[in-house]
């Protein structure tokens, strides 16, 4: 078998153009195929031929020129460095919050390059019109998502008759009434449930939003009040009112907005709450921060394991062109 690799410059693309053997019943033929790559990895078949032939692709530098494979290891190093730095963020952020009441820690998603950049999106001969593999490129990795872990965190009881705690579900939370990013008051949601009355006698949060009842915010009389495990708020031998808990079928679909705030999308879809109120108990954070330590050592590692492989990489490119290559 044997490849030709012609590369040529047109219109911001590299031009690679292949020729296969190729089986055709009984005998072998050989085709050529053309692909078009552009800046960013996208690849696309130009060719004019048949298009029911399978092409495995393998990336320039394998069949090129040995320091094509030694610019990529810059990019390789580099990208990865940026992603490790995402990832260091997130855990910094998960500490910095550890003590934070009703706090979700973040978890990163790492996805490497293969599959994110080698297949065929848009294929104008595919019939399924699904994207389909074209072959593999080692291009180190990226973060895919941030996710939040919506685990229930330890319960600590504080005998405070305005902290509350849910248990036994960890997509039920605490409804809330809050100023959105347009000033406009929109309804959030939250797991910290260290409350406290106002001047005005309402139930607020710790910033001071209200705290949403089936019948809008919470107010209380004078006097102290208990809340029962199904939400429902006594006072003076008689119900006042009931905590507004709400349930998600899906948390993927709630965003943190800020100061331990929720939002939900449009999508959002709710249930019947399944869990049990704790009045006089409070949520900690589910982060575990001796986790949270060894997975910040693991990343600094991978970092300067990055940053020694693009040092050495620039040293022997500077090598490389300014005493190799000079003109004597």
């Amino acid at each position: 078998m044997h490849d030709n690799d012609k590369r040529n410059e047109a219109g911001g693309c590299r031009l690679f153009h292949f020729l296969k053997p190729v089986a055709c019943g009984s005998s072998r033929r050989a085709v050529r195929r053309h692909f078009s790559v552009k800046p960013g990895g996208t690849y696309s078949d130009i060719s004019s031929g048949p298009t029911n032939i399978l092409i495995m692709f393998r990336p320039a530098g394998i069949y090129g020129r040995a320091g094509e494979d030694m610019v990529r290891g810059l990019y390789t190093s580099g990208w990865s460095m940026l992603a490790l730095q995402k990832k260091m963020d997130v855990i910094t952020n998960n500490m910095a919050n550890a003590s934070t009441y009703g706090y979700k820690k973040d978890i990163t998603v790492m996805e490497s390059f293969p599959d994110l950049m080698t297949k065929i999106v848009r294929d104008p001969d595919s019939l399924s019109k699904r994207p389909r593999n074209i072959g593999t490129m080692e291009l180190g990795s990226d973060v895919s998502e941030v996710y939040t872990n919506f685990s229930q965190g330890q319960l600590s009881k504080t005998d405070n008759e305005t902290d509350m705690a849910i248990k036994d579900s960890d997509s039920a939370f605490f409804t809330i009434a809050a100023p959105d990013a347009d000033g406009n008051i929109a309804v959030f949601f939250t797991r910290d449930g260290s409350f406290t009355r106002n001047s005005e006698n309402v139930l607020v949060t710790s910033d001071g939003h209200y705290v949403l009842g089936e019948n809008g915010p919470v107010i209380l009389r004078e006097g102290p009040f208990s809340v029962d495990e199904y939400g429902y708020i006594l006072q003076d031998g008689e119900i006042i009112d009931r905590l507004l808990i709400t349930e998600f079928t899906d948390t993927t679909v709630l965003r943190k907005f800020g100061n331990n705030l929720l939002q939900a999308g449009e999508d959002a879809q709710t249930r019947a709450f399944t869990g049990t109120i704790q009045q006089g108990h409070i949520e900690l954070s589910n982060v575990n921060i001796v986790r949270e330590m060894v997975d910040m050592i693991s990343v600094m590692r991978a970092y300067e394991a990055n940053s020694r492989v693009l040092q050495a990489i620039d040293s022997t490119l500077d090598k490389a062109v300014n005493q190799v290559g000079a003109v004597r």
